[in-house]
Parts: structure tokens; C-alpha cells; sequence
């Protein structure tokens, strides 16, 4: 067992290992739907997906470009509001959407509000956090089959 000192955290040194919390993160999320703290811990560890994958400076462009996904926007319009009360940087900001977690009597559900630009307004779209949870994790868990795929077939 590692420690702090060494790569990674403890026995988290690897984006594996990290999709592997993802997914204790998401069956926890499944046995306790209302729990806000699950969901937190989930939203903020997918979040931080991008940053094991492509570590560094030299991959920042590759983690802003990936951060435009729909669905990776979501995740990190979700945990960087939850981590400091509100969704502050830039990338936050240029959306023309806002999110919120709502608890309802038998789990949490993630409503996101549309700006449509038209003259009727805006749109609302109200999903169970655990429906957006699995979506992510099987987002992350094909990025990493595809990382692996792709070392494998890497000449050496």
C-alpha cells in the first residue's frame, strides 16, 4: 500500500483504480438515493476523471476540449457548484443552462434549465441524479476500454 508521498493516493494510483471508486461511488448512489453525500462524492471523483487520464500541463487542451461534452459539462457544472457553492469558472459561465439537485421523497434528481435562445424561454429537464450517475460511469468506463484497447495495439 502506498501512501501520500507516492503517486496516486493510498491504493488509488491509477485511472482505473480511480473508475473503480467511481463505480463503489455509484453503487452507493443506487443503495441510498437521497443521500446528498454519495452523489457529492461521485460528481466530484467523475470530475476529476480527466485529470488521472490526462495528467499535466501538456494535456490541458485535451481536458478543456473534453470538458465541452455535453454530459462532462454536466459533471463538472455539478461538482465544482457543489464543491464551492456555485459554479465559477469561465466554463461555467458561458452556459446557457443552470443545474440544481433536488431531493424528492425518494431520490435526488438533477433539473437542468435550457436558455433556448427563443421567444417562449426556456426548457427544463428533470432526471433521476442516480439516471446521470450511470450515464457517467459508462461514459468513463469506455474511455478507459478504448485508452487500453489503444495501448495495446501501440507498437513497442
Amino acid at each position: 500500500m502506498s501512501g501520500l508521498h507516492d503517486k496516486g493516493f493510498f491504493d488509488l494510483q491509477t485511472p482505473a483504480d480511480l473508475l473503480g471508486k467511481l463505480g463503489r461511488e455509484l453503487e452507493r448512489m443506487q443503495s441510498a438515493p437521497r443521500d446528498i453525500d454519495h452523489a457529492f462524492n461521485f460528481f466530484v471523483t467523475a470530475e476529476h476523471m480527466l485529470d488521472w487520464l490526462y495528467p499535466g500541463k501538456a494535456n490541458d487542451t485535451k481536458r478543456s476540449e473534453a470538458r465541452k461534452l455535453p454530459l462532462l459539462a454536466l459533471v463538472s457544472h455539478i461538482a465544482n457548484g457543489s464543491k464551492h457553492f456555485m459554479a465559477e469558472a469561465k466554463r461555467h459561465k458561458s452556459m446557457t443552462w443552470t443545474v440544481e439537485v433536488h431531493r424528492h421523497e425518494v431520490q435526488l434528481c438533477i433539473v437542468v434549465t435550457f436558455d433556448t435562445g427563443l421567444s417562449y424561454g426556456s426548457e427544463r429537464m428533470i432526471r433521476p441524479v442516480g439516471d446521470i450517475a450511470r450515464l457517467v460511469f459508462e461514459h468513463w468506463r469506455g474511455e478507459l476500454s478504448k485508452g487500453a484497447t489503444a495501448m495495446a495495439s501501440a507498437p513497442p
